[in-house]
């Protein structure tokens, strides 16, 4: 009986010292994949939920970035806006008011989920617990879950 409570104690252990190194490897990864990272183009889908899960808001667009601070990033849906980062100053354009605002880059813009995947600072394991999973053409897919829930970007 106490052979077999050691075994799956060793075997208990043995999963969850898997379990560390493989989150380990998928922060290691990311951060070797971000690293690479010059120049990004994509489009993106964002949503905002309530504190049911239920979507209160969502919207689409695009976005350039070339590092170290460069940014072009427009939203189309719901409301077209523009906005423009030279890593001192941010553009923010309303094409609906005619209006643009000028303000200096901020700690605030640099916690933005474009900013936290682009870094290379080393606060993403600090930040997010690291999931890193394969689909079926075996290509990585990463999740970043908050690991205090009072963050405003819970998950990425």
């Amino acid at each position: 009986m106490i052979y077999i409570i050691k075994k799956i104690y060793t075997g208990i252990l043995l999963l969850s010292s898997i379990t560390l190194a493989a989150q380990k490897n998928g922060e290691e990864e990311l951060y070797r994949i971000l690293g690479q990272i010059r120049n990004l183009e994509a489009q993106f889908t964002q949503r905002t939920f309530d504190q049911h899960q239920d979507v209160i808001s969502e919207g689409s667009g695009n976005f350039q970035y070339k590092r170290p601070n460069l940014v072009r990033w427009i939203t189309h849906d719901p409301m077209e806006q523009h906005i423009v980062i030279n890593g001192k100053k941010v553009w923010v354009y309303d094409p609906d008011l005619r209006q643009v605002l000028i303000d200096n880059f901020s700690a605030e813009i640099a916690t933005s989920p474009l900013f936290i995947l682009l870094s290379t600072n080393g606060d993403l394991g600090t930040l997010y617990s690291i999931q890193r999973s394969f689909n079926h053409k075996k290509n990585s897919t990463f999740k970043l879950n908050a690991k205090t829930p009072d963050e405003s970007i819970r998950e990425i």
